[in-house]
């Protein structure tokens, strides 16, 4: 509701919410597939459960995204009629912010380090959490921790809330 304070109407808060969404893990997920590759890579001894989905989901996401987000076929859905089509096309424009971070990277660089700041700091946070306890996990399984559990939070889980992270990063450790 603020964002549709801000702008002129409703679509085009959805999309900005969806692009900061896709903003978010642009950042986070290539980072959790260099650390799942270089985990599969060298044997280390983590579930492969948690491994195999990042080392393959990253890259096929990014190429779908990368491809469904064409001009041509956002136009192709705006022809379909009702909620489903507007829906359909609120994603793919919101998901199309790959391509112009691509195209402009330099544009896009304070949007990308801020992101980047607010994940490192996240992740230094659990981390630091880890060792209160006496855990000592290193950088690699703390992404992969992190990511994982950021995987599953309310917003890709309906019943999901405050406290499920922490519940899944420590199921992924």
């Amino acid at each position: 509701m603020a964002l549709e304070a801000l702008h002129e109407d409703e679509q085009s808060a959805r999309v900005r919410v969806i692009s900061l969404g896709v903003l978010e893990w642009a950042v986070l997920a290539p980072i959790a597939w260099v650390a799942s590759v270089v985990f599969l890579a060298t044997g280390e001894d983590v579930m492969p459960s948690l491994l195999w989905p990042w080392a393959i989901g990253v890259p096929v996401g990014f190429g779908l995204a990368i491809w469904a987000s064409s001009a041509s076929r956002i136009e192709r859905f705006k022809k379909l009629r009702g909620k489903r089509g507007e829906w359909v096309c609120n994603v793919l424009e919101g998901v199309g912010i790959l391509r112009r971070m691509i195209a402009e990277p330099l544009k896009w660089a304070p949007a990308l380090l801020g992101t980047a700041l607010y994940w490192v700091l996240d992740m230094a946070a659990f981390y630091g959490a880890l060792r209160a306890f006496g855990l000592h996990a290193g950088l690699g399984k703390v992404i992969i921790a992190y990511a994982t559990g950021y995987a599953a939070t309310r917003r890709s889980l309906p019943l999901g809330g405050a406290g499920i992270t922490e519940f899944l990063m420590t199921y992924a450790l």
